[in-house]
Formats: structure tokens, C-alpha cells, sequence
């Protein structure tokens, strides 16, 4: 199961966190990060992950579509090798959004690694 949460303080930015659960419920995967806009539909974006992996991406939003590619990834000792990074966020049907993940690791080329179809909901703290 994931779950993607939105903040936004006013900034030109926005904070997210993404968790990712088995069907048992046993945490299996999280990351943060924020995109930032720039002018003319150009975005930033950078992703934390525990493992050990940070992701600089770069792209552009348009209408309800964000793609974004890595320009750097780092590492710390014995993560992965991940060499390149696309994220793809888009509206499909008003209350659904995509998230789809390529990455590129191990001398390989870039392949679909993640797609999450998430549906809107709204909490009330």
C-alpha cells in the first residue's frame, strides 16, 4: 500500500512524503522531498531515501502533468547503484494521481521500476 502527502507553506514549493507498506503492513520503502517551481513550467525536484539514495531532478509541469529527470544521484556506501532517475506525477480522473518511477542501476538503461495510482483523500486535523 502507498501513501503521498502534500505540504505547502506558501513557498514556491512543495514538501511530500511517500511510505510504502506489504499487504501486511511492514514498512518497505519511504522517501521526502519537495518541488520546487521555477518560471515557464520549469521544476525542480529533489527525493531523500533511507537506503541511502538522493535524487536532483529536473523538468517540467504542464497543465496536470509533472516529469522530471535526474541531473545527479548520490550515494552513500553500499546502496544500490542507481545511476539515473524519471518521475512522472499526473491527475488521471479528478481524485486519481499516477505516480510512475523509471530508474536506471547497474551499468543498465533506464526501465519502469514503479507505477502507484492514488486516490485523494482528504484528512481533517
Amino acid at each position: 500500500m502507498d501513501s503521498l502527502t502534500f505540504e505547502h507553506d506558501g513557498r514556491p514549493l512543495i514538501s511530500f512524503h511517500e511510505s510504502t507498506r506489504t499487504a501486511e503492513g511492514v514498512p518497505s520503502h519511504g522517501e521526502h522531498g519537495y518541488v520546487i517551481a521555477k518560471e515557464d513550467g520549469v521544476v525542480h525536484m529533489t527525493v531523500a531515501e533511507p537506503s541511502g539514495i538522493t535524487e536532483a531532478l529536473a523538468g517540467h509541469a504542464v497543465g496536470c502533468r509533472l516529469e522530471v529527470t535526474s541531473v545527479e544521484i548520490s550515494r552513500t556506501p553500499g546502496s544500490k547503484a542507481v545511476s539515473g532517475v524519471a518521475r512522472r506525477l499526473y491527475l488521471n480522473g479528478g481524485e486519481m494521481l499516477v505516480a510512475e518511477v523509471d530508474i536506471a542501476m547497474n551499468g543498465e538503461p533506464t526501465t519502469a521500476h514503479t507505477r502507484s495510482v492514488l486516490r485523494r483523500v482528504t484528512s481533517h486535523a
